[in-house]
Formats: C-alpha cells, structure tokens, sequence
C-alpha cells in the first residue's frame, strides 16, 4: 500500500538471475545445558554462545556424543617404535610374529577390547572389598533390625558402591 492508503502499489523490479539468499555456511554446534531444568540448548550463533557461556551461573558448555562413545580428554601418549615394539602409554605390539595380521588390524581389534573394557568399568566400578568388610562389620555391630552376616554384606556392597567410605581403625 503507498503513503494515501489507496491500495495502489509501486512497482519494484526483482533480479531473479541472483539467489534469494546467499548459502550460507553451517556453523559448529555448542551446547549447553540449562543448570535449573537439565534441558539442553544447541546453539549456532556465535554471538548467542558467547551469551550462554558467560552466564555460567545459569548454564554449563557440554560436549554432544554419541551414546555409545568414549571420550578420551586430554592428550595422547607418544608412541615409542623400536625394532622389536610398538608403545604407547604402557600399551606394546610385537613388531614380529603378527600371526599374518598387520600391526594396524591388531592395534584396532585391542582399542575396541579395551573401550569395551572402560564401558563396562564405567557402568559396573568395582568395589573397594575391604571397605564392603568394615561396612558389614559396622551394620552387624550397629544391630539392624533382621540384619545378618549375608544382608549386611549386600547392604554394605551398594553403600561403597556409591561412594560411602568408612577409616578402617584396625
């Protein structure tokens, strides 16, 4: 509509050889979770992360990962070679009698051994059994309603297991 609200309009010239909008390019995700709710806020727009991460009160930057994956911080331990061995971080290979693997398909078939390993730690930690002992000891001696030797051990198990901790004195 112009200014005299006669519902005339100007005609305007469109360029259609141009692209309405230009591509434009996708910027990394940042995460970050709302400390009151828990919700998680994936933002785009750097300007609106750098908001989100300066209110550390209110929120807190996460990593977003696959649910099965395993995170490694930090860095890497170098890798030693010498004739005989391929190290790193405590880990070895024999460069000799790979039993006709390469020293890659082996190193490949450890890591996927050892992050099976470090999940099921992470979802199963073991338990401290000296400390499931004097956490037994102190529920038989504390004299729990229907408490025996058996129940005091599981009772004390789940105890250490989350992480109670009693100063064994003797």
């Amino acid at each position: 509509m112009n200014p005299d609200g006669d519902g005339y309009r100007e005609p305007c010239m469109v360029d259609h050889s141009a692209p309405r909008s230009a591509p434009r390019t996708q910027q990394p995700y940042r995460n970050f979770r709302d400390r009151g709710t828990g919700q998680i806020l994936s933002v785009t727009s750097p300007s609106l992360a750098a908001v989100y991460a300066a209110n550390t009160a209110d929120f807190e930057e996460v990593r977003a990962v696959a649910l099965d994956a395993v995170v490694i911080d930090g860095p890497l331990p170098e890798v030693e070679i010498d004739d005989r061995h391929i190290s790193a971080g405590g880990a070895h290979i024999l460069n000799e009698n790979l039993d006709g693997e390469t020293a890659l398909s082996r190193s490949e078939k450890y890591l996927r051994g050892h992050a099976a390993i470090v999940g099921h730690l992470r979802e199963h930690p073991p338990v401290d059994e000296a400390q499931v002992r004097v956490f037994s000891k102190a529920l038989i001696e504390a004299e729990f309603d229907h408490v025996d030797g058996p129940v005091s051990d599981v009772v004390a198990r789940r105890m250490v297991a989350k992480g109670y901790r009693i100063e064994a004195t003797s």
